[in-house]
């Protein structure tokens, strides 16, 4: 008798470690996959607002060339641009380094959701 609750007691809790590790598994692929969707969004998004700020700067320049020299225009839309990297240079733990800081510590601290309800 007592060995047949052993044996129980064994595989229950070799079923326990294996269900432990599937959620292991499962959590870190759910938090892998929120992970790479941020960062595959920010991509997207850095691309476009590039493309998006080069027709900005062709439009500026054209409209600054109507007014004065275009190499003049070149130069000012080139100082703006200077000015932005600075900026976000200045800037960057805050744009980058703390939003980036909150998500990742978000991900691994935070319990998962419960869908069951």
């Amino acid at each position: 008798m007592e060995g047949n609750n052993i044996s129980l007691m064994s595989h229950l809790a070799k079923r326990l470690l294996r269900l432990k590790v599937e959620n292991a598994k499962l959590m870190a692929t759910e938090k892998l996959t929120i992970l790479f969707e941020n960062i595959l969004f920010a991509m997207l998004i850095f691309l476009l607002g590039i493309c998006c700020m080069g027709f900005i700067a062709v439009g500026i320049v054209h409209f600054l060339s109507e007014i004065m020299e275009p190499g003049w225009a070149y130069l000012i839309v080139a100082g703006l641009y200077l000015i932005v990297i600075i900026l976000v240079v200045r800037f960057r733990h805050q744009l980058i380094g703390n939003p980036l800081a909150r998500l990742i510590s978000r991900l691994i601290i935070d319990e998962p959701k419960d869908f069951s309800k």
